[in-house]
């Protein structure tokens, strides 16, 4: 995922704050950084995720059937309608809708 700012003067804070959040960060341009979960800590919060009942994919609820069975997906992601970039897309918004409340001056945009 990339993250475009409008001002190259939240770079480093929001660098820090999504390495906090387990990301791996890279500055690519003044104002854009590319952004991955890290695999190591995104494992550990799936697995957790799917002893809950949620799926390891989308976050969904995994159903009853599938559960009993084992299965870490619900039907949808078995069946390849959403995707491992989706479950990142969201994590990582949801990271960068934290920083921008605690930084509304700041313009921040996930490019996907």
């Amino acid at each position: 995922m990339r993250i475009r700012l409008d001002n190259p003067g939240f770079v480093s804070e929001l660098t820090e704050f999504l390495r906090r959040c387990e990301c791996h960060v890279v500055q690519v341009g003044p104002k854009l950084l590319n952004v991955e979960l890290r695999g190591a800590a995104n494992e550990a919060v799936a697995l957790q995720r799917a002893r809950a009942g949620f799926c390891t994919s989308c976050g969904g609820r995994i159903e009853r059937v599938l559960l009993n069975l084992g299965s870490a997906k619900c039907h949808d992601c078995r069946d390849g309608l959403r995707s491992d970039h989706d479950w990142a897309r969201m994590e990582i918004g949801a990271f960068l809708r934290v920083w921008k409340l605690r930084h509304p001056d700041a313009q921040a945009q996930l490019l996907g």
